[in-house]
């Protein structure tokens, strides 16, 4: 699934550890009404994993080829659901999620979730499956 997730972001033109983000500005801003000090602070920003799971459906077999879909399944105001298919020809063995939150890198310390920019909702509601009636 993070093979899938990592392609899927570079596609988007989205880097999955991304040392100049495009929203340096309104990270910065962010980060100031947080209280941190922001004059050195090197802005990397990169999607940890919070929460993953996996249904299986069917066995495969050892050498079975897999194809491995994902689409934006749910855009939060910093995360971002996406859903996985798994097939085997016409045969879907397996589905899984997989929840990333967009979080400012700070060496030493917890990671910092931050607001997804208005560039990178955009670009993830490009792949968002359509909604369920």
């Amino acid at each position: 699934m993070e093979s899938a997730e990592h392609e899927l972001l570079r596609h988007l033109g989205l880097r999955v550890v991304d040392h100049e983000p495009d929203d340096a500005d309104l990270l910065t801003s962010e980060l100031a009404a947080a209280g941190e000090v922001v004059g050195s602070v090197r802005l990397e920003v990169s999607w940890p994993r919070v929460s993953v799971t996996a249904d299986y459906k069917s066995a495969v077999r050892f050498g079975e080829e897999v194809d491995v879909s994902v689409a934006v399944a749910e855009i939060g105001a910093s995360s971002v659901t996406y859903a996985f298919r798994f097939e085997s020809g016409s045969r879907l063995v397996a589905t899984g999620r997989v929840v990333a939150v967009r979080c400012l890198l700070r060496p030493g310390r917890k990671p910092l979730p931050v607001r997804l920019s208005p560039l990178v909702s955009q670009r993830l509601a490009s792949h968002l499956l359509a909604a369920k009636s």
